[in-house]
Parts: structure tokens; sequence; C-alpha cells
């Protein structure tokens, strides 16, 4: 799976306000990146930081 990568959460959030159903997740390096979050898996070591739900971001930490 390739995913663009963002140094900062705040990066990551402002690419997947555009994507449906989006989900930031921090990556086993350390970086951040969003997913449209569809249920499927995660990237290998990855963890969900937020997900966009109801116009708001919710964070899942």
């Amino acid at each position: 799976m390739l995913t663009k990568t963002y140094a900062t959460e705040a990066g990551a959030k402002k690419a997947a306000a555009w994507a449906y159903g989006p989900a930031v997740v921090r990556l086993a390096n350390g970086r951040y990146a969003w997913i449209p979050y569809a249920g499927g898996p995660l990237p290998r070591g990855a963890r969900t930081v937020s997900r966009w739900r109801t116009n708001r971001w919710r964070a899942c930490e």
C-alpha cells in the first residue's frame, strides 16, 4: 500500500479533509498519514489517531 506521509498530524488532517470517511494514522516510522477508512486493514505497525465523524475530528487515543 502506497501512502503519502506528513511530518505532522495537522498536515495529515488537512489532507484528509478532502477524503471520504478519513482516518489519521501514526505509522511505525513516527510519521502521520491519512487513509480513507472503510474498515479495512491499516498499514503494518500503524495506529489510528483520529477519525472524521459528524463534521469534526474524533480522537481515538
